[in-house]
């Protein structure tokens, strides 16, 4: 199930939302219900550190 993997990668993910400037990533979707399946792909949202102006945040963002 899809709470394993991420239990099991937990810390490569926050490392990746620390490196990018992420302060919370929500998923939703199938990911969220039991439609999620290997086929599925996985819909997130990511709420970005408000710190510095909305082009370096957004710099930030591409790069992720």
């Amino acid at each position: 199930p899809l709470a394993q993997e991420i239990a099991q990668h937990l810390l490569e993910i926050q490392a990746l939302c620390t490196k990018h400037g992420i302060a919370r990533v929500y998923a939703f979707g199938s990911a969220v219900n039991q439609k999620f399946s290997a086929a599925s792909d996985l819909d997130l949202v990511v709420e970005p550190i408000p710190n510095g102006t909305p082009e370096q945040i957004g710099e930030r963002l591409w790069s992720f």
